[in-house]
């Protein structure tokens, strides 16, 4: 319905004066199904087997979970005071099958608008056909021959049912009164994926809009996965025309990531062909399949022949914090004598400097593990003796101090 008709259902409508000021927000379904999921993840904590029951419900067994709540009732009236302590309106159906149970939820006595109500077992089929589950098609095919309550279907021979309707409105039947078994529950930890939209005020023609508003929602994207410590592996991507069939397009990344100017790389040059000349409505991204990627320290410690860039950057934020001159770089320095051939130079005079050896600076006192040395060197012109490890040589020549030539 419009907003004018929305309002006149507001208690004062109709051409009075109301007391009632009306709150106008934008239909987002991405950000429904967002907080759908969120609830299904606040409903484990009454039973491990919860599952979406799109678009505006939950699906929950609470077999063998009863007893931890006082049974079964009490468990109920938990999910009851919880879901009221949430500003939530909901109905709760609670029967043996979870067909029934979903039917009692939409469909029995206790409407929605009454806040947060409860439609136990008490009653079996007394509620419309549509309570089954089934199409539109269905429905009407049973009230033309005089069949409106869920009783009335099953009162029916089921070859009946079979031959005039099909084996679709019995198997509904089947899964109502338990005679087959519907698809479990997944109870798998449910984990919400990251979904971002934008919506125009009307249809935008200019392709440099639309491609600043995707880079705006990758920015936005990437926030999401930094705090869930993930990185997206496929990017759905949609845009709504207003004339014309929804653009999409799948991004496929090779490594899970959260760069938003990788992924802007990746899908500009996509956007840049698509038609828009009828104009785009919305904007969305959405990750469907992620993976855990934890932080990283960005790789600022590249050298500076494998681009000066990220060294720079390394240098300018460590001599803002340090200080100028307080930032020193390992160079080497081109002599033959080992102990000074490497110097420290302030970083940020590295280009185009010339390093000349410091003088002073210890070389290394240990370079391979030390042996017990005994060593004779008479001081006339006879040779001397060196034992180690109980091997005698006798030193005919020696040369020294150590240089290399």
């Amino acid at each position: 319905m419009t907003l004018v008709e929305a309002c006149d259902l507001l208690p004062g409508g109709s051409g009075e004066r109301s007391h009632v000021s009306p709150h106008v927000a934008r239909i987002r379904p991405s950000r429904d199904v967002a907080a759908l999921a969120s609830l299904r993840i606040w409903a484990r904590r009454f039973s491990p087997l919860v599952e979406v029951d799109p678009p505006d419900g939950l699906l929950m067994d609470i077999r063998g979970c009863g007893h931890l709540f006082g049974g079964d009732a009490a468990l109920v009236s938990s999910v009851q005071m919880g879901l009221r302590a949430l500003h939530i309106h909901a109905v709760i159906g609670r029967a043996s099958t979870a067909a029934m149970a979903w039917g009692r939820a939409r469909f029995g006595s206790v409407r929605r608008g009454e806040g947060v109500g409860c439609d136990d077992a008490s009653r079996s089929g007394d509620m419309p056909v549509a309570a089954l589950r089934i199409d539109s098609e269905a429905a009407e095919g049973l009230m033309e021959v005089g069949i409106e309550s869920v009783d009335q279907v099953l009162a029916v021979p089921r070859t009946e049912l079979l031959v005039r309707f099909g084996e679709t409105l019995l198997a509904r039947c089947d899964a109502w009164t338990g005679r087959s078994l519907e698809s479990p529950i997944d109870g798998h930890a449910p984990r919400i994926m990251a979904c971002v939209q934008q919506q125009f005020d009307g249809p935008v023609r200019n392709p440099e809009g639309v491609q600043q508003v995707a880079a705006s929602l990758l920015e936005e994207l990437s926030a999401l996965l930094q705090r869930s410590q993930r990185g997206a592996e496929q990017i759905d991507v949609r845009l709504a025309r207003a004339d014309a069939p929804d653009w999409r397009w799948r991004m496929q990344l090779t490594h899970p990531s959260r760069d938003a100017d990788h992924l802007r790389s990746i899908m500009q040059a996509r956007l840049e062909r698509v038609d828009i000349a009828s104009g785009v409505e919305s904007v969305e991204l959405r990750v469907v399949r992620d993976a855990v990627l934890a932080d990283a320290q960005r790789v600022v410690w590249t050298s500076r022949t494998q681009g000066g860039r990220g060294h720079g950057a390394l240098v300018d934020t460590l001599q803002s914090r340090a200080g100028m001159g307080r930032v020193l770089s390992a160079e080497v320095v081109d002599t033959h004598v080992p102990e000074y051939g490497g110097c420290m130079v302030p970083a940020a005079e590295v280009q185009g400097v010339r390093a000349s050896p410091i003088p002073g600076v210890d070389r290394p006192t240990r370079m391979v593990a030390p042996r017990s040395v005994d060593l004779e060197l008479p001081g006339d012109d006879r040779p001397g003796v060196l034992r180690v490890g109980g091997h005698v040589w006798r030193v005919v020549d020696a040369v020294g101090p150590e240089r290399i030539d």
